[in-house]
C-alpha cells in the first residue's frame, strides 16, 4: 500500500470556497493552516512548504481563471 503526502488533499475544496467568498486576503490563511496540517502529520519542514503552496496555488489559480474566463450572466 502507498502512503500519500496529501492528508488534508480534501481540504482544497473548502479553501476555494473560501477564496471564492473572501478573495486572496485569505490566501496566507490558507496556506498557513496547510502548513500546520503537514508538520502535524509527520512531513518534513520542506515537504510541508511545498504540499502547502501547491495547494494554495491550486485554489488561487482556480480562482484567477474563473473570474478571468467565466463571464458573470
Amino acid at each position: 500500500m502507498l502512503s500519500s503526502h496529501f492528508p488534508v488533499w480534501f481540504a482544497s475544496g473548502t479553501a476555494c470556497g473560501f477564496i471564492f467568498l473572501k478573495g486572496y486576503r485569505i490566501l496566507f490563511g490558507i496556506w498557513t493552516g496547510t502548513w500546520v496540517a503537514y508538520c502535524l502529520s509527520g512531513l518534513s519542514i520542506e515537504k510541508a512548504f511545498l504540499c502547502a503552496t501547491i495547494i494554495s496555488l491550486q485554489s488561487s489559480l482556480i480562482l484567477f481563471f474563473s473570474q478571468r474566463y467565466i463571464s458573470l450572466t
